[in-house]
């Protein structure tokens, strides 16, 4: 069995769609021919570089520099799904910095949606001899699926989640949902937000962090979905709500989800929090039970992915 090194190790519960993807490479790494390490030892097959900086492992693309010059033969993967535009820096810092260092010394890199890509390549990097292939995120479709139970209260139901509280998540669009069900237009919509956040809403149900087969039942009761997320590189949680089958809202600057919603079967991009209003009334008369939207890739179908392009530079 072929050796892996990956620089991170697995996280469970109320995470986002970085640490599910994570946790595909270990689920499904030996059903692939693979097994992961979380340390150095000579000879490595692969290395896969899942963040460029440091973490408790200790490992960062510093590192996987210096090992590669000991052993040249030992391919090196890494994955962009970052930016310091993203974290809410200007473009150039020191984050896309390291995935340039990581570029460079890399046999493949793994693009999580072409907007990555786009916005990174924009930079100088190190590509000539470089393998690159786009791989979207998962969802687990055995629980996100369209049918669920809708909530029964005679109103179009919109939601959003996140696990992050990063303000990029919001930009003023989920205070503007909350004034605006809280008025007499609004009056026959609900807002719910579900995840982490710093708001403060007047009109808005907030859940806490859930995950699982909770979180999946709980997405696919709602009617709308909206992602106020800008600069993102995905968002798993965009992947959640077309796989449920629900129709969805966005911002034309919303990165790598704009890219999903831009391509979905029901998708509606707004370049402003006060387009969003005609948008959900457009949805007063909805028909509850119909597929607005789907996704057909699971977590494994991901790590398949992922593992073959390890494998084609072998």
């Amino acid at each position: 069995m072929k050796k892996i090194l990956i620089n991170r190790k697995p996280f469970y519960g109320p995470w986002g769609g970085g640490i599910k993807f994570l946790n595909s490479l270990y689920e499904y790494a030996a059903e692939f021919g693979w097994e992961v390490v979380n340390k150095f030892e000579p000879n490595l097959d692969a290395i896969f570089i899942m963040d460029p900086e440091y973490d408790e492992l200790g490992i960062s693309v510093k590192e996987v520099v210096e090992y590669k010059e000991q052993f040249p033969n030992t391919k090196v993967i890494h994955r962009v799904h970052h930016s310091d535009l993203q974290k809410g820096r200007a473009k150039g810092g020191i984050l896309d910095h390291m995935f340039r260092i990581s570029a460079e010394f890399s046999d493949a890199t793994v693009w999580i949606s072409n907007w990555s890509k786009e916005y990174h390549s924009s930079g100088r990097w190190g590509w000539a001899d470089n393998k690159q292939e786009i791989v979207y995120n998962g969802v687990d479709l055995e629980m996100y699926k369209p049918g669920g139970e809708k909530i029964d209260n005679g109103k179009i139901n919109i939601l959003t989640h996140h696990w992050s509280d990063n303000d990029l998540k919001n930009n003023g669009l989920y205070e503007f949902i909350d004034d605006w069900v809280g008025t007499e237009e609004g009056k026959n919509f609900t807002f719910t937000y579900l995840g982490r956040t710093k708001s403060t809403f007047n009109n808005t149900k907030v859940i806490e962090p859930i995950s699982g087969d909770e979180l999946a039942k709980e997405v696919g009761r709602y009617d709308v979905y909206v992602t106020g997320t800008k600069y993102e590189a995905l968002g798993n949680h965009v992947m959640e709500c077309l796989a449920t089958g629900m129709p969805i809202i966005g911002f034309e600057q919303g990165g790598g989800a704009a890219e999903l919603i831009e391509n979905a079967q029901t998708g509606h991009l707004i370049k402003g929090v006060g387009e969003v209003i005609d948008v959900l009334k457009s949805y007063s008369d909805m028909d509850k039970s119909k597929v607005y939207n789907t996704w057909d890739m699971d977590w494994k179908q991901c790590a398949r992915k992922v593992y073959d392009i390890i494998e084609s530079v072998l």
